[in-house]
């Protein structure tokens, strides 16, 4: 009697773990191809539409997401100290979920919902409670891949015509031209890493007084050299431009390229350091990402180019001819970093 009261139990206990084993192996099964089906894990930027100061802006950070099967997990760090979390489910039809604060000072929350495009990104909307504004806000929400790229100083000239190429398609034709660039330009290229595809630049320079009311386009200055210079012997170096390739635009590779260059070695002797960002109809192009590393917006020219682009007769995207849009003056002080 005994022993068979045993037998069953042993019997029943095996088909248990047995079970138990086929529900656990089949789930991981199904975590396995979803991941692999899906592909959402990975480091993203993130750039997502807010709202401020009453104008509607774009802010980017970088991102990281973990997928396990339908389930994901994310967080944007904004700055130290506080991020955003997403937490939530894939679909055939995308990624739905809610997302929330991780700072004691923020107490946003609300939903979002993604869908994975042919390039690997994610895209959708958020919508939900806006701490800052104290309303309900809702906004384009975007995840791009990030892409592994070199970012270098090109000092022989070997991409002045990518250069010249991409600066006519987004900056305006004939903006820029090879007589544009001088012996005192510090010209860094970004460069994909695993097929060495051009992908974007900037152009640097130092200043001095009468150099800086030229790039100013002989806007008086006088009251900007306060803001400028910090001290009479600071050494004063301009970001004059940078582009990306509007196919890799929004996955950070402006944010490396500009960080390449206020830490590059050529430029390493400049306390202050400027860049004049384009306003455009889209808002103020490299805005988001000046403001990421540490600059400051102190001052706005309107029409900026207006005359110049008369002058010259090159073609805003924005305008056409003349150029009516305005430069923002961004400031970064290398010294209180």
């Amino acid at each position: 009697m005994f022993e068979s009261i045993l037998i069953n139990l042993t019997t029943g206990l095996i088909g248990a773990i047995g079970a138990s084993c086929v529900v656990f192996f089949s789930a991981q099964i199904r975590n396995w191809y979803l991941n692999r089906k899906f592909q959402i894990s990975g480091h993203y930027l993130t750039s997502f539409e807010d709202i401020v100061d009453g104008e509607t802006v774009t802010a980017k950070a970088p991102a990281n997401i973990n997928q396990n099967g339908v389930n994901i997990k994310g967080e944007t760090e904004l700055t130290p100290g506080k991020s955003w979390v997403i937490e939530g489910k894939v679909s055939t039809n995308g990624i739905y979920g809610v997302y929330f604060a991780k700072s004691i000072y923020d107490t946003g929350v609300g939903n979002f919902f993604l869908q994975k495009n042919s390039n690997g990104d994610l895209e959708g909307i958020w919508s939900g409670f806006d701490h800052e504004n104290k309303m309900i806000n809702s906004g384009k929400y975007f995840f791009h891949k990030k892409i592994k790229i070199n970012v270098f100083i090109d000092t022989k000239g070997k991409y002045t015509t990518n250069i010249l190429d991409l600066s006519s398609r987004t900056l305006g034709v004939d903006y820029l031209t090879k007589n544009d660039f001088t012996d005192q330009d510090v010209v860094f290229v970004a460069c994909d890493k695993k097929t060495n595809k051009f992908l974007g630049f900037s152009r640097s320079k130092y200043l001095n007084e009468s150099s800086l009311k030229k790039e100013l386009k002989n806007k008086e200055i006088s009251q900007f050299k306060d803001i400028v210079y910090s001290s009479q012997k600071d050494k004063l170096v301009i970001i004059n431009t940078v582009a990306v390739e509007p196919f890799f635009q929004g996955r950070g590779i402006g944010r490396k390229i500009v960080k390449e260059t206020i830490q590059s070695e050529p430029l390493n002797e400049a306390e202050v350091i400027i860049s004049t960002a384009w306003k455009g109809k889209k808002g103020v192009n490299i805005g988001g990402v000046l403001s990421s590393l540490g600059f400051v917006n102190c001052h706005e020219f309107p029409k900026f180019w207006h005359e110049e682009s008369k002058e010259l007769n090159y073609k805003c995207p924005d305008c056409g001819i003349p150029c009516n849009c305005s430069a923002v003056m961004f400031k970064h002080i290398k010294s209180n970093n």
